[in-house]
């Protein structure tokens, strides 16, 4: 195949291609010769049809004689691509008219199957060819942007360095990612015991704030449990013990012995965080007057009652430094005290280490009275009253028991 293939041409039309198609190859005319017979041939394949010896010096369309007729020339115009001599006559004249229109056609670079662009003048594909970057050596295989061609071996032994080259790189880079891709390991290693740890932990937080939520919801039960209970005796014992009021419950005594310092006829309010006694006098010589003590329950140590009917008394044992602020309020120490009545819960004599409370007499014959206060204070207190018997509670409180004792 000599001609231009027809699929190169980009502005050619299929009219137009026909009229300038080789009458032999089939494809577009390069260096088009006309015989004296009036045809047009590719100069290449012209030459190879009347030198091959199967058609002689004959046209190949017509059969006519392409040497009748024709002027003889010199040895030195047999290369001349003007003209083709066949034993020194003229065959065949090129068709300048044909050649410099088809030089004109735009065509495809020959490497177009290598990936070039490339879209020029026929008459410029020679130019081009010489420093087209897709140009690949037909020998090895690689590409040629040289003029004049390369020297294959070299060309192969630089581009088998090049490759070790690369595939040392290559093996390098495989044990760096080998030894990131081990740490990497150990860092995801160690995120994951972090993240069962802190899963862990939430848990046993998530556990706890429900033991909080559970226990906190007990309370408020309990809470409201213990609102009902205090409501539903307070209201039952009013009538009987004195009278109560909206925050406490208010229990009327018969005297009140504050270790030997007696105090009679006084009102003790139970509320919710322990007991007030009521306008107290004060054992003073000078200025005496009735204030108001509070006993929280966290400054009670012990509580004892006597649940005998012939001596219904509750005995109340404070801590050594809110007994001394006790004292100091009621002024039972120091030069202006009226008597020297004691009060010391670390003293050996039992009398002098308690509050005596005892009941009013009228209600003494009633132990639910009583009794049902002291279930009250024993429930506050998180049950921590104790019953003691007759001949203990005289050990304490003999039954004699005057302002001086």
């Amino acid at each position: 195949m000599v001609g231009h293939e027809r699929s190169r041409f980009v502005d050619l039309s299929d009219q137009l291609a026909d009229q300038l198609k080789c009458g032999l190859c089939l494809n577009i005319l390069d260096n088009p010769m006309d015989t004296h017979c009036k045809h047009t041939y590719c100069h290449e394949c012209l030459k190879q049809s009347v030198t091959s010896g199967i058609g002689g010096r004959k046209c190949p369309h017509c059969r006519r004689s392409l040497t009748t007729g024709s002027r003889k020339r010199s040895r030195s115009d047999i290369d001349d691509n003007n003209v083709l001599i066949i034993g020194l006559k003229v065959v065949a004249q090129v068709n300048r008219t044909a050649k410099n229109f088809i030089d004109k056609l735009r065509i495809k670079c020959h490497n177009e199957c290598n990936g070039c662009p490339e879209v020029t003048e026929l008459e410029r594909l020679v130019i081009h060819l010489k420093t087209c970057e897709y140009k690949v050596c037909h020998k090895c295989g690689r590409r040629d942007t040289t003029e004049d061609g390369h020297n294959c071996i070299d060309v192969l032994k630089t581009a088998n360095n090049e490759l070790k080259q690369l595939a040392q790189n290559l093996d390098n880079n495989y044990k760096q990612s080998q030894k990131t891709s081990k740490t990497v390991a150990k860092r995801l290693d160690e995120c994951q015991r972090r993240m069962d740890d802190s899963e862990r932990l939430r848990q046993t937080l998530v556990n706890k704030l429900t033991e909080l939520r559970q226990k906190f919801r007990e309370s408020e039960k309990q809470k409201t449990r213990d609102d009902h209970i205090l409501r539903s005796i307070s209201t039952q014992l009013s009538p009987i013990t004195g009278f109560q009021t909206d925050n406490q419950f208010v229990l009327r005594t018969e005297y009140l012995l504050i270790g030997t310092y007696r105090v009679d006829s006084i009102n003790i309010e139970l509320c919710s965080d322990g007991l007030r006694l009521a306008a107290v006098p004060t054992n003073s010589t000078q200025n005496k007057t009735n204030i108001s003590i509070g006993l929280p329950f966290t400054c009670i140590t012990q509580l004892m009652y006597c649940t005998d009917p012939s001596l219904q008394v509750l005995f109340i044992k404070i801590t050594a430094e809110y007994c001394l602020k006790f004292c100091e309020s009621l002024h039972m120490c120091g030069p202006n005290s009226y008597d020297k009545c004691t009060f010391d819960v670390q003293s050996n004599d039992l009398r002098e280490r308690y509050i005596k409370v005892v009941a009013m007499k009228r209600f003494q014959c009633n132990s639910l009275c009583d009794m049902s206060f002291i279930r009250i204070m024993d429930y506050l207190m998180d049950s921590r009253c104790e019953t003691i018997s007759l001949s203990q509670a005289l050990t304490i409180r003999p039954t004699n028991a005057d302002p001086t004792v």
